[in-house]
């Protein structure tokens, strides 16, 4: 998304794939919430160098359409999110 909405500050020759996985695995069930800089000391998470600015614009797409359904539902009377 930042190669979509701001190149100029990604800093592709520090990008590197490190997998999805968390280390260490997290139980079955339980949720933690992390910020960025616990999960990754390099700025990047998961498959970084799949990136492109295209990619980006198409996952802010889908957040922006998201978002605006559950408004939508919400806004008509709704509780659920989905469909």
């Amino acid at each position: 998304m930042m190669l979509h909405l701001y190149p100029e500050l990604v800093r592709q020759d520090k990008l590197r794939d490190d997998g999805l996985v968390s280390t260490p695995p997290a139980p079955v069930g339980l949720k933690t919430i992390q910020t960025f800089d616990e999960v990754t000391d390099e700025g990047s998470f998961g498959f970084a160098t799949y990136a492109t600015p295209e990619k980006g614009k198409a996952l802010i797409e889908m957040a922006v359409e998201g978002v605006a359904k559950a408004i939508d539902y919400l806004y008509n009377g709704y509780c659920f999110i989905g469909e």
